[in-house]
């Protein structure tokens, strides 16, 4: 019986892995059809990231989580541009993790779980959102953790969930408002 369960918990891994697989490469796909930066704020991202490789911190005062990130996939891939595109999607479908988690703890449903993942990856909003407002859409990443952390607390009475809830409310906070 144990074995049985713990197969099942990997193949759910698996599954939830396969679609967040799927979804960055289509989403990667798209950000790499065009050698320019996509959306209004893009640029201004460029240079941000650009500043921090220079002199360690960004150029203009806006709250800098989302773009040491980025950084840090910018030194990782080598190219501002790579970094950019593929940081903002990955740190944004991350955000599925913690939805599938939710979803499954609240409805007890795989499928549903799953569903949700698919939903979140391909919603024409989130589409938007990952190649417009990049900060925001890796903002989603941390409220996800926060809405699970939050749940997870009120369910199992843990203080421990509560305090990890609140750190990642203001990490979201931090990296999206000034």
């Amino acid at each position: 019986m144990k074995k049985h369960i713990i197969k099942v918990k990997y193949l759910e891994a698996a599954l939830v892995t396969l679609v967040f697989i799927t979804s960055l490469t289509l989403y990667i796909i798209k950000q790499f059809s065009s050698p320019l930066l996509y959306g209004i704020d893009c640029p201004y991202y460029y240079i941000q990231i650009s500043s921090i490789l220079n002199s360690g911190v960004p150029k203009y005062p806006d709250p800098p989580l989302s773009f040491y990130i980025l950084t840090a996939f910018s030194i990782i891939l080598g190219d501002v541009y790579a970094g950019i595109k593929v940081g903002s999607v990955f740190i944004t479908l991350l955000a599925m993790y913690a939805i599938y988690f939710l979803v499954k703890k609240i409805s007890g449903s795989t499928v549903g779980a799953l569903a949700s993942c698919i939903f979140y990856a391909f919603s024409p909003a989130l589409v938007r959102m990952s190649f417009d407002l990049i900060k925001n859409s890796m903002g989603l990443f941390f409220l996800a953790l926060t809405m699970l952390l939050c749940y997870l607390a009120l369910k199992k009475h843990s203080f421990k969930y509560s305090i990890n809830g609140l750190c990642f409310l203001c990490i979201n906070r931090v990296n999206t408002h000034t």
